[in-house]
């Protein structure tokens, strides 16, 4: 894979220190080979996502590590994808890793993942990666999280639907993922109007919360926020904690507690 040029990323909110939580997180009872809660990061390796790309395999790997010690029931998965177009100049449009606690296949599987591509019409294969993401041995009885990070739509957002060779449709892959209970938080990587009315609107309409990538620090927050609220621990910690949490981190927190 290429290296890019670096750009300085946008400066990020401080991290939250939850290690006081992580004595006792889990539940009488618990089955440990069940997993606490279930992670998808879903994520665009086309050329117009270049300037992010490097920050992106960072970030999510930081993740992983960060969320994983903090609750190690946690599954994660990675998926990321291309155009269609780019299916001649490529192995693989779309990638995805099975639902897995193993941290460092996970790192494997995300160093492995290059990026590159464009397709013919710069519109992603986003539905395609929407309907593999719905085959996941996704569990029913825990928390489900889909974190989707780029800069444009699947197709029949800004053109038609028929457009995807494959006949995906978005909408009915999304209303798949909402039957499951799994909640999108999607992360916004690029200035179009219309496709960030979408990403917030896939967000929303599951649940979850939209983000802009300067944000994406706040992720890990909100994903810990996640685990904490599945073993009845959040509001303990917001009551502790919320004087000294940056504001749009305890806004998300707070909302998350009402759910």
């Amino acid at each position: 894979m290429s290296d890019i040029t670096k750009k300085d990323p946008p400066p990020f909110p401080t991290k939250l220190d939850f290690s006081s939580m992580r004595q006792g997180i889990g539940l009488p009872g618990m089955n440990l080979s069940s997993p606490s809660s279930q992670i998808q990061f879903m994520f665009d390796l086309t050329v117009s996502m270049f300037s992010c790309f490097e920050i992106v395999r960072q970030k999510l790997t930081e993740i992983i590590d960060d969320v994983s010690k903090y609750s190690p029931g946690v599954e994660f998965a990675v998926s990321a994808y291309r155009n269609h177009g780019d299916e001649n100049n490529y192995e693989q449009i779309v990638y995805l890793t099975k639902l897995s606690n193993d941290v460092q296949e996970l790192h494997k599987a995300i160093s492995k993942i290059k990026k590159g591509g464009g397709g013919n019409d710069a519109l992603t294969c986003m539905e395609d990666a929407l309907h593999e993401t719905n085959k996941q041995a996704w569990n029913s009885k825990c928390a489900k999280s889909l974190v989707i990070i780029g800069d444009m739509p699947p197709h029949g957002v800004i053109d038609k639907k028929d457009k995807c060779p494959n006949k995906i449709d978005y909408e009915i892959e999304l209303a798949g993922l909402r039957e499951k209970k799994i909640k999108i938080y999607s992360v916004f990587c690029g200035h179009n109007p219309q496709v960030k009315t979408f990403y917030e609107k896939i967000a929303n309409d599951s649940g979850g919360k939209f983000l802009q990538i300067a944000e994406i620090d706040i992720l890990v927050d909100l994903l810990k926020g996640i685990c904490l609220k599945g073993n009845n621990k959040l509001t303990v910690f917001l009551k502790e904690n919320e004087k000294m949490l940056p504001t749009r981190t305890a806004r998300l927190l707070l909302d998350l507690d009402k759910q």
